[in-house]
């Protein structure tokens, strides 16, 4: 299983950017960053089956399967917040994390 590793950078106002091996800027904002980027590293040729690991500096911050990833968001539910399934309105582009 091949891995890839995202580095998570400040981007000012609260806002994290994930960092693809290559230097490019997968995503930007709050909260299900890291779910954006999986879905733009499967749309971008990335096997789902890859393990994604997503590192602040030498922290490892969260890792797992490419594709499960993919398939969450963060959202607020009253108490806290909580990984839920992501499903794309109709005419979205890809979200950018906010």
């Amino acid at each position: 299983m091949s891995v890839i590793r995202v580095e998570l950078q400040p981007a000012g106002k609260g806002r994290t950017a994930v960092v693809a091996p290559d230097g490019a800027t997968l995503a930007c904002g709050r909260g299900a960053v890291v779910c954006a980027a999986a879905r733009m590293l499967i749309a971008h040729g990335y096997a789902p089956e890859s393990r994604l690991e997503a590192w602040r500096g030498r922290t490892l911050c969260l890792s797992g399967v490419l594709g499960t990833f993919a398939k969450l968001t963060v959202a607020d539910r009253g108490s806290g917040t909580a990984f839920v399934e992501w499903r794309a309105m109709q005419g979205e582009e890809e979200e950018n994390g906010d």
